[in-house]
């Protein structure tokens, strides 16, 4: 029984190592959170509508595969920049001008978490609402 099971783990290990893993450090800029849970990236990527304050439209936020990130916040035809990461299964996003995001998804749906210019990142967010992916 422990042929079989050595064998399994060897061509486990050559395949691993034949990609370029040589050890367990995650590669690229997401995919893995900074906390240690693995989280599949890619239910992050793609396009969310974030729920705005009552009663004013929503906006739209892309989160890249490669780490980039961009919202129309700031009004119609205007996109700003940022960056975004997976931090204990949640994508963190900071943006050009100073403004943080969170998102993460429960069994409830999704969720974003806003926090204005130069707060800590202990501080509640400013505002906390739905949000739901699109694409």
């Amino acid at each position: 029984m422990a042929r079989p099971v050595r064998l399994i783990c060897s061509i486990l290990l050559a395949t691993w190592m034949s990609v370029g893993c040589t050890d367990s450090t995650p590669r690229g800029p997401v995919g893995v959170s900074d906390g240690a849970t693995p989280v599949p990236h890619g239910e992050f990527n793609g396009t969310f509508l974030f729920a705005h304050d009552p009663g004013q439209p929503g906006f739209e936020v892309t989160l890249e595969p490669d780490g980039s990130a961009w919202s129309t916040a700031a009004g119609p035809g205007t996109k700003t920049r940022g960056r975004w990461r997976l931090v204990d299964g949640v994508a963190r996003i900071e943006w050009a001008d100073g403004w943080r995001n969170e998102l993460l998804r429960s069994s409830h749906g999704w969720t974003q978490m806003t926090w204005a210019p130069g707060t800590a990142d202990s501080t509640p967010p400013v505002k906390t609402t739905t949000a739901s992916k699109l694409r």
